[in-house]
């Protein structure tokens, strides 16, 4: 894995030794942050789509009793 490469390359200008379970560790962080922007990007669309009729809605009612 690329980024596992990068790791072990910096940790090893520093003289540490990098274990294969703090790597998942810090993968799963990043993976975790990258499901919740996700998560949230796709409940504002569905937000969004849901909306669009009950703005139809209310438009169609507003001109009804305009008249």
């Amino acid at each position: 894995m690329a980024a596992e490469t990068a790791w072990d390359a910096g940790a090893a200008t520093k003289g540490e030794r990098v274990t294969k379970g703090e790597m998942s560790a810090w993968v799963l962080v990043v993976m975790g942050l990258a499901a919740a922007v996700i998560g949230v990007a796709t409940e504002v669309a569905l937000l969004a789509i849901a909306g669009i009729p009950v703005a139809l809605g209310g438009f169609m009612l507003a001109i009804r009793y305009a008249r």
